[in-house]
């Protein structure tokens, strides 16, 4: 893909070679949230943001307006994966507990205005999907394949012949397509049957949807030990083009977008967390 390099230190407008995308983005802003945050989720809407800390013990919930901050659970494993229903108003999560020297998990739900927290499902052993609470349209992965869920009805999907995993996927705002990473390939994206396959990038971790034709990931680079290099990719799946979004001294950690505003989220490795806007014109 041609690259194009743009640093988010101020509000800038930039175009993208032939395809005539042209791109406004607003200067990251830091959240200031009361400790480290890490694993950033933005709802639907974009007017929340959910984070934990770096052992995904708490969920915490940020107002996007009001800039505040509320604890919706204490629990351990709060922050792994919790997923938003459809009008943003409700959070779907698990935490684990210890029986008899195995791990448990329940299913749990949070209401954002009230922070008012129901038990759905008792701990036990059994795996569970927190997705079908919150949804019955979403994709999931059971590391072998791609699990396509729309309205209820379920596809399994296996688009990389030899592939070692599917991880992060994604269906695209349309419902269309689905996006993921291969974590020996890359960051590819199919056709709900699987046909289509299109790749993105060789490397990127976290792939997110900004738009039905642009996808951000993150590209992590390390010397065996540490992390040397986090930064942020944008991809235009239409003109082939691609953008460095942050600096070279920003490390990387998680991303969330949503779609519906531009939005963008990122933490870093030390447990901050930046926002951003892009607005894409074509």
């Amino acid at each position: 893909m041609k690259k194009t390099l743009l640093i988010l230190s101020a509000l800038c407008t930039a175009m993208f070679g032939a395809s005539a995308t042209e791109l406004s983005i607003q200067p990251a802003v830091e959240i200031v949230a009361p400790n480290v945050a890490h694993h950033p989720v933005l709802s639907p809407d974009g007017s929340k943001l959910l984070f934990s800390t770096q052992d995904h013990s708490g969920l915490y919930s940020f107002d996007m307006q009001s800039k505040t901050v509320s604890l919706l659970d204490e629990g351990l494993a709060a922050g792994f994966e919790p997923v938003f229903s459809a009008d943003s108003k409700t959070v779907f999560y698990q935490t684990a507990t210890m029986e008899d020297g195995l791990l448990v998990r329940d299913v749990r739900r949070a209401k954002i205005s009230d922070c008012k927290v129901k038990q759905l499902k008792k701990a036990s052993r059994e795996d569970e999907n927190v997705n079908e609470y919150a949804s019955n349209t979403y994709v999931t992965t059971t590391l072998k394949s791609i699990v396509i869920v729309i309205d209820g009805k379920k596809t399994e999907i296996a688009p990389i012949e030899d592939a070692h995993s599917y991880l992060w996927p994604s269906l695209s705002p349309d419902g269309k397509r689905v996006l993921f990473n291969e974590p020996f390939k890359g960051v590819f994206y199919c056709n709900l049957d699987g046909s289509g396959l299109t790749k993105v990038s060789s490397r990127g971790d976290y792939p997110c949807w900004l738009s039905d034709d642009v996808v951000l990931a993150v590209d992590t680079r390390d010397d065996g030990y540490v992390v040397t290099s986090s930064v942020l990719h944008l991809y235009d799946l239409i003109g082939l083009s691609s953008a460095t979004l942050t600096q070279d001294d920003t490390k990387v950690a998680e991303l969330t977008t949503c779609p519906a505003t531009g939005d963008v989220v990122y933490s870093t490795i030390e447990g901050k967390l930046y926002r951003t806007n892009i607005k894409i014109i074509r």
